[in-house]
C-alpha cells in the first residue's frame, strides 16, 4: 500500500497548497548559502551564479520569491506534516539531521539524496533513521559518479545501506518493482504526475510512497493513502 508524497514543498505558498489538500507527507529541497544557512531550494545554480555563492537575500532578489529556511518549515509546519528531507549538495548531512531532530520524530521523516556518500553518512550516524537514495532518469554531462546508481539501482542502494529507493518512475519500464520487491527493497517513485501512473502504481506491493506535484489527488483518489504510514498525532 503507498502514500501521496507532495513534491515540491519549497515555498510558503506550496506548504499552504499542501495543508489545504490535507497531505501528510511532504518532500522540499536543502542548500546551504553563501551564509551557511540551511534553506528550501531546488536549482544549483541561478542566472549563471551558483546557489552555495549567493545569500538569503541574493536568492531572494533573483528569484523575485521569499526563501524558506529549513529551521523555519520545521519549526513552524512540524505539527501538520511528515517530511522528505532531500539533500542536494554533501557536507551538511548532520546539520540537517540534528535540526530536524528538534521538531520532528523520527517517524514523521526520511531524509533522500542522489549522493551515495550522504546516505551512508546519514545511516552511519543516525542508523534509527530512514533514509533512500533517489535515482533520476536522465545521465548529466558532469558530476558521472553521482548517477551511476542508474545502472544498478537496487544494488547501489543496498550497497549504500539505504532504507529504499527512490526512482525516477521511468524505472517502471525496466522492471525494477518485482527485482526491488524480491529484495525486500522498498520504492518511492517520482514524479508521478499521470492519473494513470498514480493509480496504476498503488496497486504494486513494495512501493511506499508516490511523489507527485498533484497533493489534491489524496483526496479525489484515497483508496489505501491513510492505512499505511504513521500518522500525526490528533489526525487518526
Amino acid at each position: 500500500m503507498s502514500f501521496l508524497v507532495f513534491h515540491r514543498a519549497n515555498s510558503l505558498g506550496a506548504l499552504e497548497r499542501a495543508k489545504t489538500a490535507g497531505v501528510q507527507w511532504i518532500e522540499f529541497d536543502i542548500r546551504r548559502t553563501s551564509e551557511g544557512e540551511l534553506v528550501l531550494f531546488h536549482d544549483g545554480e541561478v542566472k549563471g551564479a551558483k546557489t552555495k555563492d549567493l545569500s538569503r537575500k541574493e536568492l531572494e532578489d533573483m528569484g523575485e520569491i521569499p526563501i524558506v529556511s529549513l529551521e523555519e518549515v520545521l519549526k513552524n509546519w512540524h505539527q501538520d506534516f511528515c517530511m522528505d528531507l532531500e539533500l542536494k549538495e554533501e557536507g551538511y548531512e548532520a546539520e540537517v539531521v540534528d535540526l530536524a531532530l528538534q521538531y520532528l520524530h523520527p517517524s514523521q521523516m526520511v531524509f533522500t539524496s542522489f549522493w551515495r556518500n550522504s546516505v551512508r553518512e546519514i545511516k552511519k550516524r543516525y542508523p534509527f533513521l530512514k533514509v533512500g537514495l533517489l535515482v533520476a532518469r536522465n545521465w548529466p554531462e558532469k558530476k558521472f559518479s553521482r548517477w551511476i546508481p542508474t545502472v544498478f539501482p537496487i544494488r547501489k542502494a543496498m550497497a549504500s545501506g539505504a532504507d529504499f529507493l527512490a526512482p525516477h518512475y521511468f524505472f517502471l519500464s525496466m522492471g525494477i518493482v518485482s527485482r526491488a520487491y524480491a529484495k525486500g527493497l522498498p520504492l518511492w517513485f517520482w514524479t508521478v504526475n499521470k492519473v494513470r501512473t498514480y493509480i496504476h502504481l498503488e496497486k504494486f506491493p513494495g512501493i511506499e510512497g508516490i511523489i507527485t506535484d498533484h497533493p489534491e489527488w489524496g483526496q479525489i483518489y484515497p483508496s489505501a493513502l491513510e492505512r499505511d504510514f504513521p500518522l500525526l498525532p490528533g489526525s487518526a
